[in-house]
């Protein structure tokens, strides 16, 4: 890291395997970890999507070209995914609901996290107690 305000080819991956950590942790793959079985092939992916980002061609990622890659990519992964517990009917709310109870469940997982996003909305000064 060179804080010139761009990433460079050389830094691109550290910043890639950055933003996969996250989804990583819960499953995803988002970052094309799926076609990438070897380091060679890895870095190969990454060079090319190195390319589409730089969409002004400078050899530099901008945070501005960063993060118009990044939220078209997360909308276009996130697409799939099931809604979130408080855009449900009431059906399937209840029945996600009663099948919670069953830990390690898919519907105690959305419970699990309905339930965070409550808690961090309640909790306005960010201290880990509401």
């Amino acid at each position: 890291v060179d804080f010139d305000g761009k990433v460079s080819v050389e830094e691109f991956d550290g910043m890639i395997e950055a933003a996969a950590a996250l989804p990583r942790k819960f499953g995803y793959q988002w970052w094309s970890e799926e076609k990438c079985p070897d380091e060679a092939t890895r870095k190969s992916v990454r060079e090319a999507l190195f390319k589409e980002i730089d969409s002004n061609n400078d050899g530099g990622i901008s945070f501005d070209e960063w993060l118009e890659h990044a939220l078209k990519h997360y909308k276009n992964v996130t697409g799939g995914l099931p809604k979130s517990l408080d855009a449900e009917d009431k059906d399937s709310f209840v029945s996600v609901c009663k099948k919670g109870a069953e830990a390690g469940s898919a519907e105690h997982r959305r419970l699990y996290w309905f339930h965070w996003k409550c808690f961090q909305a309640a909790d306005a000064d960010r201290d880990g107690m509401v």
